[in-house]
């Protein structure tokens, strides 16, 4: 309990301002968002919270992908591709809302850049597929971490439906909460449970070797070369696209969003740290013998709390994620033109409506994960570093010198995003072999429990 109690106060000091945190939920039915502005401090809990989730918890198997060398490397260069891409994307928005009158979206910039209605809709179909999939593997995720912890304390195999139907009833209240600034305490919760894990594994480890337990030597490999099975392991780890790009125009000061310190920045350096940190340590203690993500591969006993801590961090990320879907089906297709007769009932409709299909979808994931997982990484890389770097090059560089520089570069960016899905095609294909074949990965031993 006091180390939960310190970890709470470090991060907390850390962050500053948290006198801020609002006190109270809200209800749906009362508030616009418009009167709810989100702070800079708000904006930074809810930009890692969009990242912290199922990605972070994979960055073990991703490690053990690269070593250590690679996985930093890889770490980095991949953070800096995506939040960059998050970049280009608010300040093309912003440049295409100067031109035009009303709200611009994702699907109405990209819809005015390509001069083609056809193109803003499907920017906004990959949108609501990639939270849709994020959404479902949520509940799974969840739902497999109880199915867990059940078994090992009743001794018996609990129905996988029942687990999610109770899974999906629970996330009703938390989606209920409409307006993203009364997200905050949850984010802030689920922030401080991640954080949790990461601390107790390195304290148990450093104690463990000062005691004798296990003797200071780093498991795993320096450098391996299965770049597209780490892409494919950790693209949910460094970047939510839909969450970053929606929150800037909820902030009450949206000029501090960007920039070279700015809160988007800070967040992603913050999350960047909290990455390469657990990578190295959850690595150095799993070492190659692994193939499923850590809370799989500890010893069970030991890692029942995981398991439950996990799945509460999981469960408080829901809200923010599904926002974005409700968000975008409401305003662009149902509440199109604002004058719609009762819009809260009828999104309180949307939302049930949606938390219903992604806890029908997470029962029948057993059998499609590999899927699901293409179309988030697919779907993450498009929308995250292609797409971005094609709209700039569209709008131009009329505040730019060397007009063809800027030009090389983000041609190079579209490249390296179609690269990436490349990487995300083959680990999903690779996952799908050893998914439905029951073949063992080459390069790591599965199911190995470290003690």
């Amino acid at each position: 309990m006091s180390d939960t109690f310190i970890t709470f106060l470090l991060y907390a000091r850390f962050l500053k301002n948290f006198r801020d945190m609002p006190l109270s939920l809200h209800n749906p039915f009362v508030q616009d968002v418009e009167d709810a502005p989100l702070s800079t401090f708000d904006t930074f809990h809810t930009v890692v919270k969009s990242v912290y989730g199922i990605g972070t918890l994979c960055m073990p198997i991703a490690f053990a992908c690269t070593g250590y060398v690679g996985g930093i490397l890889l770490t980095i260069f991949l953070s800096c591709l995506y939040i960059y891409g998050i970049h280009l994307t608010v300040k093309c928005m912003a440049e295409v809302s100067d031109r035009v009158s009303g709200e611009v979206t994702m699907g109405k910039a990209y819809a005015y850049v390509s001069k083609s209605r056809i193109l803003g809709h499907f920017v906004n179909v990959l949108l609501i597929l990639l939270h849709t999939s994020i959404a479902v593997l949520y509940i799974y995720f969840i739902s497999e971490n109880l199915k867990s912890v059940s078994s090992f304390i009743w001794e018996t195999e609990v129905d996988t439906r029942i687990i999610v139907a109770v899974v999906t009833i629970c996330i009703i209240p938390v989606f209920l909460i409409r307006d993203v600034q009364y997200l905050v305490p949850l984010n802030i919760a689920g922030n401080v449970l991640t954080l949790l894990i990461i601390g107790y594994v390195i304290v148990d480890t450093i104690e463990m070797i000062i005691f004798g337990i296990r003797k200071f030597k780093m498991a795993g490999s320096v450098i391996k070369y299965d770049v597209d099975l780490f892409v494919g392991c950790s693209v949910l780890s460094f970047s939510s696209v839909g969450v970053m790009v929606k929150i800037a125009s909820k902030m009450a000061e949206p000029e501090k969003y960007l920039g070279w310190w700015g809160t988007l920045n800070r967040a992603a350096c913050f999350v960047l740290c909290t990455n390469v940190i657990w990578g190295v340590i959850s690595y150095g203690i799993l070492g190659d013998t692994q193939y499923f993500p850590f809370l799989e591969n500890y010893s069970f006993s030991y890692g029942l709390e995981y398991k439950l801590v996990a799945a509460a961090l999981v469960y408080l990320t829901y809200p923010l994620n599904g926002y974005v879907v409700v968000d975008t089906i409401f305003n662009e297709y149902i509440n199109k033109t604002g004058d719609l007769n009762h819009p809260l009932r009828i999104e309180f409709i949307v939302r049930i409506i949606f938390l219903l299909i992604s806890g029908c979808c997470a029962l029948a994931l057993s059998f499609a994960l590999p899927i699901i997982k293409y179309i988030c990484g697919l779907a993450f890389t498009l929308l995250n570093v292609a797409f971005p770097a094609y709209m700039q090059l569209t709008l131009g560089y009329n505040e730019y010198d060397r007009k063809w520089l800027w030009r090389v570069l983000h041609i190079s960016i579209v490249v390296l995003g179609i690269l990436v899905a490349y990487c995300i095609g083959r680990s999903a294909y690779y996952d799908s072999k050893i998914y439905y074949t029951d073949k063992e990965p080459f390069w790591i031993k599965p199911n190995v429990e470290i003690n």
